[in-house]
């Protein structure tokens, strides 16, 4: 159990900055900490956390994550998804790491027999994986509209 007071919701930003649209997640976590969301809510950079998320996880309502998310759809593409579509979406699509070890820390804390928070994935398609720390230009244009999802499900 964490020492400290978390907050019920948990807004986690996945992805590798490194690599142009992989890091969308960061990018807009990054925007998202400089709204006020009050107290009922913590933003983190879940970058490449691994299994360290689990302790995050602990004792939260709702968890919203932010990540790219390969597919075959055009790029820019937004996507919703919930905590029953996680497993078989990452683990079937999964870019880097980071998505298989948020998989491995909800797939142990469900062997823990912990109680899994809300989860609901926020997620862009991107248009280039390639080194280089900015967005293309189409991603980064669905950071705003992101935001404007994710601040809409808290109220």
């Amino acid at each position: 159990m964490n020492n400290k007071e978390v907050a019920p919701i948990l807004i986690l930003g996945l992805g590798n900055i490194l690599l142009k649209d992989e890091g969308f997640g960061v990018h807009v976590m990054r925007e998202l900490v400089k709204k006020d969301l009050g107290d009922k809510v913590d933003i983190i950079e879940g970058a490449t956390i691994g299994a360290g998320i689990l302790g995050e996880l602990e004792d939260r309502k709702k968890v919203i994550v932010i990540d790219a998310i390969k597919t075959s759809e055009p790029a820019g593409t937004l996507f919703k998804f919930g905590y029953k579509e996680i497993k078989n979406y990452y683990c079937d699509n999964a870019m880097s790491l980071h998505q298989l070890d948020f998989i491995k820390a909800i797939e142990l804390a469900e062997f823990m027999g912990k109680e899994i928070p809300e989860i609901t994935i926020y997620g862009v398609q991107p248009k280039e994986i390639s080194l280089g720390m900015e967005l293309t230009p189409e991603i980064k244009t669905k950071i705003s509209e992101t935001i404007k999802l994710i601040t809409d499900s808290l109220n």
